[in-house]
């Protein structure tokens, strides 16, 4: 019988790692955003996926906030950086 070794399929490589963690959490923290990338979301069209640094610690946070990831859309691919969600009057998260 063929086993499931014998195909030889690697499992897909993820750049992030880390207990996820809700963006709440995090709220008016101060985070290190190490990665990033926008992925078709499981609710809406899309979700942006951030690999942070969190109390010395890389987490991950799922947010399908269209204003974050408007927002992260002009930062250049590959930059960290360091920032904080907040949420603004209408409810909305934003990097700050």
């Amino acid at each position: 019988m063929t086993t499931f070794k014998d195909f030889n399929i690697k499992a897909p490589e993820s750049n992030f790692t880390g207990e996820k963690i809700k963006i709440d959490k995090v709220l008016n923290t101060a985070i290190e955003v190490l990665d990033f990338k926008i992925e078709k979301g499981n609710f809406s069209d899309q979700r942006l996926v951030l690999q942070i640094e969190y109390k010395n610690e890389k987490r991950v946070i799922f947010s399908s906030s269209r204003c974050l990831i408007d927002m992260i859309n002009q930062v250049p691919a590959g930059q960290k950086f360091t920032t904080t969600i907040i949420k603004d009057d209408s409810d909305r998260y934003q990097f700050s």
